[in-house]
């Protein structure tokens, strides 16, 4: 793997949605493993996708841990839990933002208001912020 202009290894990680095995958990977790140790040798972010309640979160978690110092840069875009696995570890909501719809990237609008008006500060801020973080994480210039 060494693509010139890669910023970061993923997608990747576990999902335990749907109605999932115990062969196919396994499966997942070696290929996600292998994953995540590409990540670290390259010094790459990683973005993950681990989906499938608190369960799995915690699983996610211990394969991140057995091979990422505690300072790698890890995304999680994929988020399916409540206000306390938000908290573990999470950029912003999977759902879409309203019951019954379909998530798209042409929610950010709607997600960066929510954003402005729980921090009570301006989109404009949040917008910057938003940005700074991704070319950081990302090493984007």
């Amino acid at each position: 793997m060494d693509v010139q202009g890669t910023v970061s290894v993923g997608e990747c990680g576990l999902d335990t949605s749907g109605r999932t095995s115990w062969r196919v958990l396994q499966r997942q977790k070696m290929i996600f493993e292998s994953q995540v140790r590409i990540a670290a040798r390259r010094g790459l972010p990683i973005v993950i996708h681990c989906r499938g309640g608190m369960r799995t979160s915690e699983e996610c978690l211990t394969i991140l841990g057995r091979h990422l110092m505690k300072t790698h840069c890890v995304h999680r875009h994929c988020f399916t839990g409540d206000l306390a696995e938000h908290r573990m570890w999470s950029d912003a909501p999977y759902l879409p933002l309203e019951r019954g719809g379909v998530g798209s990237p042409f929610q950010v609008e709607g997600v960066v208001e929510a954003i402005a008006e729980d921090r009570a500060i301006s989109i404009r801020l949040v917008a910057e912020a938003t940005t700074r973080n991704a070319r950081g994480l990302y090493q984007i210039e």
